[in-house]
């Protein structure tokens, strides 16, 4: 019996998650891709984040593709937030984010090649009662990457979006401000707001967009911005960081900003 090794390999890394396995994204090959692999002995195993396609080492010439193949994945999402922590994703629910590993698309580095988006594709049409994909990739193979293998990663943003901090309470606006620990992100003055339910809150928006993570590192912090002689400049030490649930749509003047609201009551 032949050993197998390696035909394929992708693997997802996706800025918002701590881990590779945390997106809960999946590989699944559509019908003609897994017709193929099955016919060409090879086996696929797939996990959170990673696919990994064995053969059993035959010449190539027995697969009944001279010229190369082009194997179509479907990648299916477990998180039911996957559209809200992963930037540039297809605001038409018709549709999803598409990958190529064709030379235009893939960015070659060393061993290992990033996949690179390709545009939007049509959802394809499934069986009644199959899971929505919400991704697709089209993996290209030639002979010889039957010698060594091909490794790709697929690499995924995490969404960035405008923070907007909304203090309720007795709270002074004209003595507060957000700082950045680290000194790379700014905020704007404070303002005051009317929530949806009437209540008064004071708005601190970010100038820039923010990426969100499972487990950012983020250091905000609430100070006062003139203060008496021996009072303590900081007022909360660490702000709490915006997550995957708390997303309003905000328009400026003709310009729409997706923001993320987060509550802090005093």
């Amino acid at each position: 019996m032949s050993a197998y090794r390696s035909l394929l390999t992708v693997s997802i890394r996706h800025d918002f998650f701590a881990r590779p396995a945390g997106c809960g994204l999946h590989f699944v090959p559509t019908a003609e891709a897994a017709d193929w692999l099955r016919r060409s002995g090879c086996l696929v195993r797939a996990e959170a984040g990673r696919l990994l396609v064995l053969h059993d080492g035959s010449p190539w010439s027995n697969r009944g593709a001279a010229q190369g193949v082009a194997l179509d994945f479907l990648i299916h999402a477990t998180d039911p937030l996957i559209h809200n922590v992963t930037e540039d994703m297809p605001v038409d629910a018709s549709l999803v984010a598409y990958f190529d590993s064709s030379p235009a698309a893939a960015k070659k580095g060393g061993a290992v090649e990033t996949l690179r988006r390709s545009g939007d594709r049509p959802r394809p049409r499934l069986a009644l009662g199959a899971a929505t994909p919400c991704m697709a990739v089209t993996l290209r193979l030639r002979p010889s990457g039957l010698v060594a293998g091909r490794h790709w990663l697929l690499p995924l943003a995490a969404r960035r979006t405008t923070w907007k901090y909304l203090f309720t309470g007795p709270w002074t606006k004209q003595a507060m401000e957000v700082v950045d620990l680290s000194g790379e992100i700014a905020f704007e003055r404070a303002e005051d707001e009317t929530l949806a339910d009437g209540t008064l809150a004071i708005a601190i928006r970010s100038r820039s967009r923010i990426a969100i993570g499972e487990r950012a590192a983020y250091q905000f912090q609430l100070r006062r911005k003139a203060r008496a002689r021996n009072q303590d400049p900081v007022l909360v030490d660490r702000l709490p960081l915006a997550n995957a649930h708390q997303f309003a749509l905000e328009r400026h003047g003709s310009e729409s900003a997706l923001v993320s609201e987060i509550l802090v009551h005093r």
